[in-house]
């Protein structure tokens, strides 16, 4: 009766758009669970749903800043000794 009563709980979780994707669905998968959200609308989802993506965006975006930083170090004059 806990599972069920689990499954009922669910969080408002919204996908944006996203223009570098053509694709108008974001999947995503969670042992063995697979869900297929709208980008653009709200879908409503287990919580370990809406963790997960937030996870994903976090390391997503933690990457990017990553990227920039090496970027901008190769930019910069190498020492020679």
């Amino acid at each position: 009766m806990a599972t069920n009563q689990k499954e009922k709980e669910l969080v408002a979780l919204s996908v944006p758009r996203d223009s570098s994707s053509n694709d108008p669905n974001l999947f995503i998968s969670v042992n063995g669970k697979n869900y297929v959200l709208p980008r653009g609308k709200t879908s409503m989802v287990p919580p370990h749903i809406a963790a997960e993506y937030h996870r994903a965006e976090r390391a997503k975006n933690v990457t990017a800043e990553h990227i920039e930083e090496m970027l901008e170090a190769t930019k910069q004059p190498v020492a020679t000794t």
